[in-house]
């Protein structure tokens, strides 16, 4: 009976999450084709303004909804998605605190096994990165490095808690952090991405930054 319970509320959140992002995307939309047709002409086009006023002018109420639903439905696959996607839209419009804020309601909801556990902590660390709360985000980073279970995503989360640690000018530990997923993930991206702020530390420890 509470399996069927269960499985009746997550697929009422998720008609109803469909609904709100249909009407999110129906908005982004009519943006992207009001801004489209404004730069037609235009010898030299302009990025569209991405910040937190413009996104609440524009996209305001169906993230308000949005954000009114993850915490309704926190412990659900729904949530979580919904969760994900409001994060997204707070990130690209430069709100990483707000991101940060929606991830943390659904943080220790998704069991540590549970692929949306990694991408949920994964994604709550770069945005307390891209606040510049390195030290928060150094937290996250070092929970999800724990679980075995999300080990597809440790060179990622390497790279991003060496990206942090260089932000914090403690190069020796970054130096280190950013061997590690250079050495044990060595065909992956993170290991590129790790050899470049190799690079880096040493510049910046050469000019004495």
């Amino acid at each position: 009976v509470y399996e069927m319970v269960k499985k009746n509320q997550e697929e009422a959140a998720q008609a109803e999450r469909f609904e709100i992002e249909l009407a999110l995307e129906k908005k982004q939309q009519e943006i992207f084709e009001a801004e489209a047709k404004a730069q037609e002409g235009a010898k030299t086009p302009q990025l569209p303004v991405r910040n937190p006023e413009v996104l609440q002018a524009q996209l305001g109420e169906p993230l308000g909804r949005l954000e009114a639903f993850v915490k309704e439905n926190r412990s659900t696959v729904a949530g979580f998605l919904a969760a994900m996607t409001a994060s997204d839209l707070y990130l690209e419009y430069k709100a990483p605190a707000k991101a940060a804020e929606i991830l943390e309601t659904v943080r220790t909801e998704a069991a540590k096994k549970n692929v949306f556990y990694g991408l949920i902590q994964s994604q709550l660390g770069l945005a307390y990165s891209n606040a510049g709360a390195c030290d928060k985000a150094i937290e996250v980073y070092d929970q999800l490095l724990d679980v075995s279970a999300q080990k597809h995503l440790f060179g990622q989360t390497l790279v991003r808690k060496g990206a942090c640690l260089i932000e914090l000018q403690k190069y020796d530990e970054a130096a280190g952090v950013l061997r590690t997923a250079r050495t044990e993930y060595p065909e992956s991206s993170a290991a590129q991405t790790a050899e470049s702020f190799e690079r880096l530390i040493k510049i910046k420890k050469g000019r004495g930054e």
